[in-house]
């Protein structure tokens, strides 16, 4: 396995067992998105294993959704600090996690309501998380 790639592995099980809810500190933008790209490839994969065995799939990705709240949550809220902003903004990931447990079930009101509020806090975070370490 390429040395890049056992990097990017060995920093998402890092987070997931020794940093899955350690809200102090800080966390670089190398780890954040390198879990982010861990993450994102799990839930192409659920997504992936939902075309044939929609059941299935589903089932995973809500299983999914629920065992990485708090570690990402936890390294947002790292992240966020690391850029030099009040902790507190990296909460708004829970909303992002709301949004991806609602968009599981079946289209609904509240399905289309909170898509505005959460594609704003994408926004915020990833803008946020994306700034360099502030020096002080």
């Amino acid at each position: 396995m390429n040395e890049y790639v056992k990097n990017v592995l060995n920093n998402f099980t890092d987070i997931l067992k020794n940093h899955y809810k350690d809200f102090n500190g800080t966390a670089t933008r190398k780890q954040f998105w390198w879990f982010i790209l861990c993450l994102l490839v799990c839930y192409l994969l659920t997504a992936f294993i939902s075309l044939p065995l929609k059941v299935i799939g589903y089932t995973l990705t809500t299983l999914l959704t629920l065992g990485t709240i708090v570690p990402c949550v936890a390294l947002t809220v790292r992240r966020v600090r690391d850029a030099g902003f009040d902790y507190r903004l990296g909460f708004c990931a829970i909303l992002l996690y709301i949004y991806a447990l609602i968009s599981v079930m079946p289209a609904n009101l509240l399905f289309a309501l909170f898509g505005l509020v959460n594609f704003v806090a994408l926004v915020i975070l990833i803008i946020f998380c994306s700034l360099p370490t502030k020096q002080d």
